[in-house]
């Protein structure tokens, strides 16, 4: 478990430069991103996971992948509602959501701060 009184930091990748996406995780320092998105990629080729890794790589900053199984796209069609929209509840039925989930508190219980990532400007 994280530590009490830890910062849970989130960030969404939005439309950001490479650059000020970077000066945001170095603002507050940052040492490891977890990225919690279904399908790692954008139309900012930037946030793809290959480049966003290696980017991360180049400023000193750790990268993890998390998003098969706590993004909101889930691949297996069970898990959305009969609207066509993510059923969370199902989601976190899963046993692969709670192992993810898992992984993700014991990373964020390790050393630096930590960053979950999802591509939202808020």
């Amino acid at each position: 478990m994280p530590e009490a009184g830890r910062t849970l930091y989130t960030i969404g990748h939005s439309n950001h430069t490479p650059e000020v996406f970077l000066g945001l995780l170095s603002q507050h320092g940052i040492a490891r991103v977890l990225d919690v998105r279904s399908r790692p990629q954008s139309r900012w080729p930037w946030f793809g996971r290959a480049r966003l890794e290696r980017l991360l790589a180049e400023a000193g900053v750790g990268y993890r992948w998390l998003g098969e199984g706590l993004g909101g796209r889930p691949a297996d069609p069970r898990l959305y509602g009969p609207d066509g929209a993510a059923d969370y509840d199902a989601m976190a039925a899963t046993e692969a959501f709670r192992a993810v989930l898992a992984e993700l508190l014991g990373e964020l219980a390790g050393p630096g701060r930590v960053v979950i990532l999802c591509s939202e400007g808020d």
